[in-house]
């Protein structure tokens, strides 16, 4: 197969062979019969397909430019253009025959069958005029035909007015959403990888191709570039390329339709946002086969009727109808009128009476079942229109609220950060942000609908300096801050000899009760005095963790699980072995390690209690153990305590939450960073998750501040 520099076979160069020989590669493929019908769905009657043969299809997509193929030929994706921009590139094929195959072929079915008995009639009664068998074969095949096209219609408008009934269900609401995604960005149709490997680059020859295709339409200034590919999942050849697909690193989840599984829309990796979910393009629809085939199936039927009685011998006399009323076209078709509305006279033919009498009749059940499909169109649209408004809505407040951050996560070494980032939903791209220092994302709340909008932030040096400032700085960027989550390693403070409030490497320490800056003193001839006591957390996060710590003792530790989802999007992040974590007193001395109630062997403790924050890095367990015992504290950092004091000037509540990474002391080492920054990310998203989201603050701007 010839390919073009785009990645895909070049328009045109795929001939009548090859596309029936892509055909059958996609029938045989292992989801290929599931492939089938999504490409040639079943007419609302269920009599037939909708769309002519797969072979029929590559042709035409390949006329328009819409073949794509990636790894010499062994990868195939087929795709559409934005429904309000398909009907640009249909223009490349209009003259073709197949593409006019393509197009009509459910109505070329349709009518096939009622052409084809008419065509008969018409040739019958002209070969053998006046011949009364001549004249029953004429009129069977006429009633026949109108037969046909009415029970097509009538089934038709059966699916019509069940799919306006189930639209309501989760199904059809699905399908709205599907349309509306389709309606603003590409579609694949068909997309065949053999390998998981071949799936990346078949999609990144699809996004170049794509890209060709939207430079060569017009521009319209009402309809923005698309920025999306929405992959139907019916339309992917294999196992391995549906799951390759599900775990694309820029898959975007429709958080507004969590009911939406048919599709996979993958956003564009230079920014785009989350899915609209607008309204489709296409207003209430009763199928191919609605009332307008109704009114012109039934207006088709009834002057070829007539030409054929019109054709009937003049003399032939019949109880209750003269030659007069029959021999003209006109006198019969009013006869027949009269024989659909059930006021005519009886005709001298027993089997033309019961036929036109049985149409009637389906013509009046067939007007009830119009009726009725349209009541339930308007009440569908209605609804739809009601649905689609609420959708837009909450986008829009989604959009808004990606720039109002309600939630602060501070970090310091990149273990931090990384660890952080890896439990962050929907992470998007924000310009700018790895030179800032943030990132934007979202976090689980006890809303399922409305997640925590957090900016994540790196704090460049370590120190509480620093990280007041950083404080300062994120709250200036984002007025919209409630809360400051310091998030990261500490050095525990181990009690042996008290084991419930022994802390051990890997441990997690919650700054429940607070945090002491206890180098923050007045140095007076009878010893040193704290300036400030201890800086009270965020109440609302202390409750959730004390929820946490109560579900704990009965067994229900929600941390663990985002621990070991962590850990499956990081490496060198795993538990080091239990023979590392190795406890020396301040003489050199191997402690042993008390045993503790609670403890569980592979899984960090939780620990609701103080830390101590300065300046000072400790590699002293003397003063470690000093420092400790005077303030009861569980781990020393040096950040907390300057991220309190600027949330209390810049008026937001503060929480820490520590892994222990070290003890203090000079056998300090980074092996257990990793795993304490990946434990702390855990439960801080567990701890999240049990609390309700915050309304964003409103604060008046840095120069309404300062008079500037």
């Amino acid at each position: 197969m010839r390919l073009d520099r785009a990645g895909g076979p070049t328009e045109g160069a795929i001939s009548w062979a090859q596309c029936r020989a892509l055909a059958r590669v996609v029938r045989r493929a292992p989801r290929g019969q599931v492939v089938n019908r999504s490409l040639r769905p079943r007419a609302g009657h269920g009599l037939w397909s909708q769309r002519a043969p797969l072979a029929v299809q590559f042709w035409v997509a390949a006329r328009q430019g819409r073949v794509v193929s990636a790894d010499a030929g062994r990868s195939l994706a087929v795709v559409d253009a934005p429904l309000l921009r398909r009907a640009e590139l249909a223009r490349r094929s209009r003259r073709s025959v197949l593409h006019l195959i393509d197009r009509w072929w459910e109505l070329a079915i349709y009518a096939a069958v009622p052409a084809a008995l008419l065509a008969t009639a018409v040739v019958v009664v002209l070969a053998l005029p006046g011949n009364t068998t001549a004249r029953v074969i004429a009129v069977a095949a006429a009633l026949t035909a109108a037969a046909w096209i009415t029970v097509t219609m009538a089934l038709g408008l059966l699916g019509a007015l069940s799919r306006g009934v189930r639209s309501g269900t989760a199904a059809h609401a699905e399908s709205s959403v599907e349309q509306s995604l389709a309606a603003a960005g590409w579609t694949i149709t068909l997309f065949h990888a053999e390998q998981a490997a071949e799936v990346l680059p078949l999609l990144d020859a699809v996004r170049r191709r794509v890209a060709g295709l939207w430079e060569a339409m017009p521009a319209l200034p009402d309809f923005p570039r698309p920025t999306r590919l929405v992959v139907q999942v019916d339309a992917v050849t294999t196992d391995e390329a549906l799951d390759r697909l599900l775990r694309h690193p820029h898959r975007i989840h429709p958080r507004q339709d969590r009911t939406v599984g048919s599709i996979v829309v993958i956003g564009d990796p230079a920014g785009a946002g989350a899915p609209s979910a607008g309204e489709p393009p296409d207003g209430p629809r009763l199928g191919a086969e609605g009332i307008g085939w109704v009114v012109g199936g039934s207006l088709a039927i009834l002057p070829m009727l007539a030409l054929i009685i019109s054709w009937q011998e003049a003399d032939r006399e019949g109880p209750g109808v003269t030659p007069s009323d029959v021999g003209t076209f006109a006198g019969a078709l009013g006869w027949l009128l009269g024989q659909f509305t059930w006021t005519g006279q009886a005709p001298w033919h027993p089997a033309l009476h019961l036929g036109t009498r049985v149409l009637g009749l389906g013509v009046r059940a067939l007007a009830l079942v119009v009726l009725l499909s349209v009541v339930a169109a308007t009440a569908r649209h209605v609804a739809r229109r009601r649905r689609v408004a609420e959708r837009v809505h909450r986008d829009l407040q989604r959009a808004q609220s990606r720039l109002a951050p309600t939630l602060a996560v501070i970090t310091i070494v990149p273990e931090e950060f990384s660890a952080v980032a890896a439990l962050l939903d929907e992470l998007p791209a924000h310009p700018g942000a790895d030179e800032a220092g943030f990132r934007l994302g979202e976090l689980p709340s006890s809303d399922p609908d409305r997640p925590h909008l957090v900016v994540l932030a790196r704090q460049q040096r370590a120190g509480t300096g620093p990280a007041a400032a950083l404080v300062t700085d994120l709250t200036r960027t984002f007025p919209s801050l409630t809360h400051v989550v310091v998030c990261g390693t500490a050095c525990g403070v181990p009690r042996p000899r008290r084991p419930d409030r022994h802390v051990r490497l890997g441990d997690i320490v919650v700054a429940a009760w607070g945090v002491v800056a206890y180098d923050h003193v007045d140095d007076r001839p009878d010893g040193e005095r704290l300036r400030e006591r201890e800086d009270h957390p965020a109440r609302d996060l202390v409750v959730a963790a004390e929820s946490l710590l109560i579900g704990g003792h009965q067994g229900s530790r929600p941390w663990e699980g985002e621990i070991t989802r962590g850990l499956a999007g990081l490496e060198g992040f795993g538990r080091p072995g239990e023979d590392t974590d190795v406890l020396h007193g301040a003489d050199g001395a191997v402690i042993a390690h008390p045993a503790q109630d609670g403890r569980r062997p592979g899984w960090p403790m939780v620990h609701l209690g103080r830390i101590g924050s300065s300046d000072r890095s400790l590699r002293n367990p003397a003063s470690r153990d000093r420092v400790g015992l005077a303030h009861d504290l569980l781990a020393l950092d040096m950040e907390t305590a300057g991220v309190a004091a600027a949330a209390r000037t810049e008026d937001v509540r503060w929480f820490a939450v520590r892994g222990i990474s070290d003890y203090g002391d000079e056998t300090t080492t980074g092996t257990w960073r990793p795993y304490a920054c990946l434990a702390a990310a855990g439960y801080l998203r567990a701890l999240l998750a049990q609390v309700p989201p915050s309304a964003p603050a409103s604060r008046p701007p840095l120069g309404a501040v300062r008079g500037g």
